[in-house]
């Protein structure tokens, strides 16, 4: 085994994280984005992709829930 050989299993996981984060992400699934942009982080902590694709997909899990929070409480004015 070489010193490279760690290397390279690195950059294919990363390259493999960030791959199928880009899918489930376009996918709407949030929450396996957000898993495998964290993977890629794990592999390279300081990766800009994944950094900013972790970031948008939490705001937009942020304003999922949101959003389903708004729809799920009452009218300020409505009736019990």
């Amino acid at each position: 085994e070489t010193s490279l050989d760690g290397v390279w299993l690195v950059d294919l996981r990363l390259w493999i994280h960030l791959e199928l984060a880009w899918l489930y992400e376009g996918q709407g699934n949030l929450e396996q984005a957000l898993a495998h942009y964290q993977g890629a982080l794990d592999n390279d902590p300081k990766n800009d992709t994944a950094l900013e694709g972790k970031e948008r997909v939490q705001e937009a899990l942020a304003a999922k829930i949101g959003a389903a929070e708004a729809a799920a409480s009452p009218a300020p004015n409505a009736k019990p």
